[in-house]
């Protein structure tokens, strides 16, 4: 059973996040009050609208402001994190990024990656030919 973002430590140690958890439409990291809170913040239209549909801008400045509190980093930090990773390879940014407040730190983001790649070897099969396939 995964834990509440305020009963985890301050890093995610060995859980991480599911491809759902990490989409810009997940609400499971944010706190649907505060969600409504920050939408109330922005404007009386997406205050009313917070249940029927999802405010990226709203969602976004939530996931900050749970992480901020919590100490736990949200998908949103981890999913940008990978992205400026795979997308410029860029230590530094990642780094930047993450003095900034905006995504996991460096060593959390090689562990991840790390962890990810296990799981994908454990996935595969070598055929009779020498070959690799993954399992479905």
């Amino acid at each position: 059973m995964r834990k509440t973002v305020l009963e985890r430590k301050t890093t995610l140690g060995n859980e991480y996040y599911t491809p759902d958890e990490l989409s810009i439409g997940s609400l499971c990291f944010v706190d649907p009050l505060l969600y409504k809170a920050v939408c109330w913040f922005q404007d009386e239209k997406s205050y009313r609208h917070a249940t029927e549909f999802i405010d990226k801008k709203g969602l976004t400045i939530a996931c900050d402001l749970m992480s901020l509190v919590s100490g736990v980093p949200s998908p949103k930090h981890l999913g940008l994190a990978i992205y400026l990773y795979n997308e410029f390879g860029s230590k530094h940014l990642v780094k930047d990024m993450h003095c900034m407040g905006y995504s996991i730190s460096y060593p959390e983001l090689r562990m991840f990656l790390s962890c990810a790649a296990t799981k994908a070897i454990e996935q595969q099969q070598i055929t009779t030919s020498g070959g690799l396939v993954a399992e479905m």
